[in-house]
């Protein structure tokens, strides 16, 4: 059995991705249990990590990631739901898994839930600390104008396209000319140079998308663009990323939702309006509140 205590609020697999991290050949299950109470702090959260092997799945050997473990960083505190959301890839090329850990409910000194992702490397003994990165909205590689705000809740959503490549997405991003709170972006991370892990990035709003889907789809209050976030191969070009818009209201309908794909031949907007989609839009559809890819 999984060591610790099943506690009320933990939300044990309210995460969870499945990645090669020690790169023997089989899949290891990352869990998030975001509402762990960690030293009488509710709702710190924290990620366990448990490790494949011929039998299945083993508790032997598994590992408890959170923001007091030496080598990530941050502390604990209440209500920072480490774990809230998992990506796993290959940040550095080194042929080993990484694990991408949202805490989207981090406080950064005096601005309330702005978010982090902790980003941990892979290696021949499994996930280590030592060499993990922390990414905030304060600290963005080049090709960001972003910064930290209060209720950003950057990390709420995390994709990866299997490689390089990391989706954030900071669903309650504000732009206030005009007022569009919680309007939500995505922050795409990406690799340059050899040994730098996601040491780029481009930020991404429903705006960047009035061509492919209308003016109606633009930035808009209290839509937290961004809430649900994954990558998948569906068209014959790149890899497309798909953002939901389940809050999107539209045509008078209210949260109606809609997905937006971007990227390639593919890319475009899409609800339950788009010629061959079943059904209609409808009051709190919330179209998209869930996402899924496959072959």
């Amino acid at each position: 059995a999984a060591p610790g205590d099943c506690g009320q609020g933990d939300a044990f697999g309210s995460a969870f991705a499945v990645g090669d991290f020690d790169d023997d050949g089989y899949d290891d299950l990352a869990v998030g249990v975001s509402g762990e109470t960690q030293g009488g702090n509710q709702n710190a959260g924290a990620v366990h990590v448990y490790y494949g092997s011929p039998g299945g799945l083993r508790t032997a050997g598994e590992q408890i990631f959170h923001q007091d473990v030496s080598g990530i960083a941050g502390v604990v505190e209440p209500g920072d739901f480490f774990g809230t959301s998992l990506a796993v890839g290959d940040f550095d090329l080194d042929g080993f898994d990484d694990l991408a850990i949202g805490i989207d409910g981090e406080d950064l000194g005096e601005i309330l839930e702005a978010g982090a992702v902790a980003v941990l490397f892979g290696s021949a003994s499994g996930l280590v600390t030592a060499g993990s990165l922390a990414l905030t909205q304060d600290d963005l590689p080049s090709g960001s104008g972003e910064s930290a705000e209060a209720y950003d809740q950057f990390g709420g959503a995390l994709a990866s396209n299997g490689g390089s490549g990391l989706a954030v997405g900071a669903p309650g991003e504000d732009f206030l000319l005009p007022n569009e709170q919680g309007a939500g972006l995505v922050h795409i991370f990406g690799r340059s140079g050899a040994g730098n892990a996601l040491n780029t990035v481009t930020d991404r709003t429903q705006n960047d998308f009035l061509a492919e889907c209308g003016a109606f789809d633009g930035n808009e209050l209290n839509e937290f663009w961004g809430s649900h976030l994954v990558f998948g191969q569906v068209s014959a070009s790149a890899p497309s990323l798909i953002v939901s818009g389940q809050l999107e209201s539209f045509g008078g309908v209210a949260y109606a939702g809609r997905v937006t794909v971007m990227f390639g031949a593919a890319a475009g907007c899409f609800d339950q309006g788009t010629s061959g989609v079943s059904g209609a839009p409808e009051a709190s559809d919330y179209f998209g509140g869930a996402l899924a890819t496959g072959d």
